[in-house]
């Protein structure tokens, strides 16, 4: 087995699917989106929204009368106006690959010059007008990286849009909108995306789409690339796991730092020690470093972390979770925006640390050293408004 097998880091593409691992999520979206219903994947970074984007697609492709639109706010728009365009310019240029005939010029509906704004009015009109010319398409558009809208003032316009539509299908003299499906992936929470709660389609009827960590028991493709190092492949998928929790990206990583260690695994289970022994060399001990963390994980989280205004509070939760091993979960911010960061996972109404991983590398010691680090920030940034002052 070559060291190729795995993919560690990006999106999974299609034709690396022998390492694509499908959770119960797939099923959930896939049916959930055939039945018209606006969904939403929301997670920490890495564990696998834009993988699970791409094997939907294919399985949804296999009707033909499903076009599917993939469209990332990771390159952010530059108003709500560029946002609508490229919507429709995407939308357009998919329509006139699959409509045969060629005579509709969908992208001129209305105009998408770049001397006109556009609105949200220009947006229907082009949905309404698509929907008709076309009585059997429907017409699926998943937005990655929703969070990319996080910072515009005018984000709500567009959430409000999503909610009309998901309104229309019950009407019905809008029935055409019964075959337009929104489906938004991304880092963020529904009370932080939406300003306005009245004009949330996140308080109408969706679907929730929870992305869990992977389980031994469907790895049973990433078990088959450990047979030239493990008797027993599906026993040393289970140990990988019991340290990676399923994180999907530690979980690539991890099967990938074992069969190119050229470690021989038997069934006993007193072999788990050489697991154990080779991650402590090659991620735990220091594991922030941009050596041992590449393609870069941990060091994202961290960062990501420090960027937080209320990092300190973050890292008092975190502290308490590691020393009681999980606490009862609470719907508010910190607590939300720790799960966001990827280091803790809800489990039954209670959050714990996502898994043994993380445990050794963000462990007490980090906490005090990173808690230590806002201080001295918090010191200067106080003696530099003193001296302002004076």
């Amino acid at each position: 087995m070559t060291e190729n097998f795995y993919h560690v880091g990006g999106t999974i593409p299609f034709n690396k699917q022998e390492v694509y691992v499908s959770r119960k999520a797939d099923d959930d979206l896939l049916e959930s989106l055939k039945n018209g219903q606006f969904s939403y994947v929301f997670n920490s970074r890495q564990m696998g929204k834009s993988s699970l984007i791409v094997n939907l697609k294919e399985e949804l492709r296999e009707n033909k009368d499903i076009l599917c639109i993939d469209y990332s706010l990771q390159n952010r728009p530059k108003d709500e106006s560029d946002l609508y365009k490229n919507l429709i310019q995407e939308i357009g240029r998919k329509f006139l690959e699959i409509n045969t005939n060629k005579t509709l010029n969908v992208i001129n509906f209305i105009p998408i010059s770049q001397d006109r704004k556009i609105g949200c009015s220009d947006l229907t009109e082009f949905f309404q007008k698509l929907l008709s010319s076309n009585k059997k398409i429907e017409i699926i558009i998943f937005i990655d990286e929703i969070d990319g809208l996080l910072n515009f003032t005018w984000r709500d316009n567009f959430f409000e849009l999503i909610r009309t539509y998901s309104e229309y299908k019950a009407h019905s003299n809008k029935q055409e909108y019964r075959r337009l499906t929104f489906c938004l992936l991304g880092v963020a929470t529904p009370s932080n995306l939406v300003q306005n709660n009245g004009n949330s389609p996140f308080n109408i009827q969706c679907k929730r789409i929870e992305l869990e960590g992977l389980k031994s028991h469907e790895c049973s493709n990433l078990a088959a690339g450990l047979k030239n190092v493990a008797v027993k492949p599906e026993l040393l998928m289970k140990w990988i796991i019991d340290w990676t929790g399923g994180q999907p990206f530690l979980t690539q990583k991890v099967c990938q730092l074992v069969v190119t260690s050229n470690l021989k695994f038997s069934q006993e289970e007193r072999e788990k020690i050489k697991l154990d022994n080779l991650l402590q060399e090659k991620i735990i001990e220091n594991g922030l470093s941009e050596e041992k963390d590449d393609p870069e994980h941990l060091r994202t989280i961290r960062n990501r972390l420090r960027e937080e205004k209320q990092g300190h509070l973050l890292l008092h939760l975190y502290q308490r979770i590691l020393n009681e091993s999980r606490i009862e979960f609470k719907d508010d911010y910190v607590y939300q925006k720790l799960k966001l960061l990827g280091l803790v996972v809800k489990k039954d109404g209670y959050l714990e640390v996502f898994n043994e991983i993380y445990k050794r590398i963000f462990n007490q010691g980090w906490i005090t050293e990173e808690l230590d680090n806002i201080a001295v920030l918090n010191d200067i940034r106080e003696s530099i408004i003193c001296s302002k002052i004076r």
